[in-house]
């Protein structure tokens, strides 16, 4: 009998030689996101307050 072997798929990932094409974003990107991000949450935050505490309502 001879020894079946699995045929070997090649992965992307685990070519040496292919270079990654990860390239980091810039710090000035990355903090206007995080800005987003808090303000966002700012806003949100906010919207609940108004409307749970019934300030709404007085308006």
């Amino acid at each position: 009998m001879a020894d079946k072997k699995e045929p070997q798929v090649e992965s992307p990932l685990l070519d040496e030689n292919r270079q990654p094409n990860y390239k980091p974003y810039d710090k000035k990107t990355r903090i206007k996101a995080w800005i987003g991000i808090a303000v966002m949450i700012a806003l949100t935050l906010g919207y609940f307050y108004v409307f749970y505490s019934g300030i709404i309502i007085n308006w």
